[in-house]
């Protein structure tokens, strides 16, 4: 292949991909996913704003988010942690309902077909995403208009509020928690604002998605400008 064809089939490939790509908030039965980041990088660049202003006051640039890649059967997953923390001087002197910290954990998952081709990526990403929903939040609100499909849910314990926000688009979910610690016990008021600054996050990512996931091509990984390539 001569090098003029080779850049019109390279060009039509990313041409599709972007196609693809801009299936991310229609529901989608083929599988558009390879794999997800290497690293919590990318993930944290399409985020920084909404994880910033849940941050507020503790908010440090200089803290990086510890990335973790568990291994999985016919599925591959990042996790991300990030924690904001008050100095040892102000949590002394909080009072009831001061804070003292903001975590926020991120998990990117892809479901892939089994080595025999057999299983359905999106319909193991679908069953699993119920499944987790069904056992693990039961009290969870249905969100519309968030990929394929997604809920939220919070909480408001002793001494501290979190919210939860997971999505799914084809083959691939995401799922963010946000926590927030306090002195003593958070007013509904504060558990509010967690859960708000939960679902900014959600869709802060959903909207960068295809920027940190691989997508495919034609059943193979085919990195696109944007994208982080299999490692």
């Amino acid at each position: 292949m001569n090098v003029r064809n080779s850049m019109w089939v390279s060009a039509v490939a990313t041409a599709s991909c972007l196609t693809l790509a801009s299936c991310g908030t229609t529901e989608s039965d083929v599988a558009q996913y390879s794999t997800p980041p290497a690293d919590c990088a990318k993930i944290y660049e399409a985020a920084k704003d909404s994880i910033s202003s849940f941050a507020g006051d503790l908010f440090d640039s200089g803290i990086q988010f510890k990335s973790e890649l568990p291994e999985q059967d016919f599925s591959k997953t990042l996790t991300c942690y990030g924690a904001y923390t008050a100095g040892t001087s102000e949590i002394n002197a909080a009072d009831g309902t001061s804070l003292r910290s903001n975590t926020i954990f991120i998990s990117v998952r892809v479901n892939q077909a089994d080595e025999w081709g057999a299983s359905d990526p999106v319909e193991e990403a679908k069953r699993n995403f119920v499944t987790y929903r069904n056992q693990h939040v039961p009290t969870a609100t249905v969100i519309q208009n968030l990929g394929d499909d997604a809920y939220s849910f919070k909480e408001i314990a002793e001494k501290s509020a979190s919210g939860e926000v997971d999505f799914r688009i084809a083959n691939a979910t995401l799922h963010v928690r946000l926590n927030r610690s306090f002195a003593g016990t958070p007013s509904p008021e504060q558990g509010a604002d967690v859960a708000s600054s939960a679902s900014a996050l959600a869709q802060s990512l959903a909207a960068g998605f295809d920027s940190f996931y691989v997508l495919m091509f034609c059943g193979a990984a085919h990195p696109v400008e944007g994208t982080v390539a299999d490692q």
